[in-house]
C-alpha cells in the first residue's frame, strides 16, 4: 500500500470555473458542461499513487447517437485529453486511457466498456482532437491491457447505467507514469472496479510527458461534458455520492461510505 498522502498547504480555490484564477472570465470552447473539479491546492503530482472511489447514477436523455459525452474523468495540468475518462459516446459506457503517441498527437487506449454492446473504438486509435474513429488504430506503447481473469486486451463487463435509475460504484487506483532522463517512464498503475467487482488492469506508460514541473499535476473532475452541437436541447445529469480520495481500497470503497442507504444498483 502506498504511503500516506501528502498535504498540500494553501487557500481553497473560490472560483467554480478556475480555480488556479479566481476573476478569470468563462470562455465559450463549443462544449456544455457541468463539472466539479478538485481546488488548485489539493492537486499532486500525477505519479502520485492514489485510490479515488464514488457512486455516480445519469440520469436525463442520453442519445445513441451521442457524439461526445464525459462523466468523470483525471486531468494532468497540460493542453489534451483526460489521461483517463468515462465515457458514454454513443451510448456506450467505456473507460479510456491517454499516452503520448507520435507527431506529437495523443494514443487513446480501451480499458473496459458496457457488457452487451459493441466495442466503441479500437483498443487503442491516434488522434489530435479528431473523432476518434478518423485516427490510426493500434498506436498504443510500453502498456499493457488485463482483464479481471488476466487475459489481455479491453473488457467487455461494465455495468449498463442506462436500465436505472440506477447507482454504480466505481473504485480506481491510480499512478500515472514518472518521469526519467527526459522522458516518461513506463511504471504507472491503473486498475478499476465497478460495483465491487475487478474489472481490468492497466501498467506501463499511462499520461504525457512534460519537462515543466507545473504541468505534471494530475486532478479530478467529474459532471458531464459533452459538444454543444445544434438541437442538442435536452438535459443530461449525471449524480455524484460518496466521493473519497484515500490511499487503499478499504478507505475509499463507497460500498462502506458513513450513512450509506440501500440502492438500486445498475447491472
Amino acid at each position: 500500500m502506498p504511503a500516506a498522502i501528502p498535504r498540500v498547504e494553501g487557500l481553497e480555490g473560490s472560483d467554480c470555473l478556475n480555480g488556479s484564477a479566481a476573476k478569470a472570465p468563462y470562455m465559450p470552447d463549443g462544449a456544455e458542461r457541468a463539472d466539479v473539479w478538485t481546488p488548485n491546492n489539493r492537486r499532486l503530482p500525477v505519479d502520485t499513487e492514489l485510490w479515488y472511489g464514488f457512486s455516480m447514477l445519469v440520469s436525463g436523455e442520453v442519445r445513441d447517437d451521442e457524439p461526445r459525452l464525459v462523466v468523470a474523468q483525471w486531468k494532468q495540468s497540460i493542453e489534451g485529453s483526460p489521461i483517463v475518462a468515462q465515457r458514454l459516446t454513443g451510448k456506450t459506457f467505456h473507460i479510456t486511457l491517454e499516452q503520448d503517441g507520435r507527431d506529437g498527437m495523443e494514443c487513446r487506449v480501451l480499458l473496459a466498456y458496457q457488457h452487451g454492446r459493441e466495442k466503441p473504438q479500437p483498443d487503442s486509435v491516434l488522434h489530435d482532437g479528431l473523432p476518434v474513429q478518423m485516427g490510426v488504430s493500434g498506436c498504443a506503447s510500453q502498456l499493457e491491457v488485463r482483464k479481471a481473469d488476466g487475459s489481455g486486451g479491453p473488457a467487455a463487463s461494465l455495468p449498463d447505467p442506462f436500465g436505472g435509475p440506477c447507482w454504480i460504484d466505481m473504485i480506481y487506483h491510480l499512478k500515472g507514469s514518472s518521469e526519467r532522463n527526459g522522458s516518461l517512464w513506463p511504471d504507472g498503475l491503473l486498475e478499476i472496479w465497478a460495483n465491487g467487482s475487478a474489472v481490468v488492469r492497466a501498467y506501463g506508460r499511462i499520461g504525457f510527458y512534460s519537462a515543466d514541473a507545473t504541468q505534471r499535476r494530475l486532478y479530478f473532475k467529474f459532471g458531464p461534458y459533452r459538444d454543444a452541437n445544434v438541437g442538442r436541447d435536452y438535459a443530461t445529469v449525471a449524480y455524484l455520492d460518496s466521493f473519497t480520495r484515500g490511499s487503499s481500497y478499504a478507505e475509499v470503497d463507497p460500498a462502506a461510505f458513513p450513512g450509506r442507504k440501500p440502492a438500486k444498483m445498475c447491472q
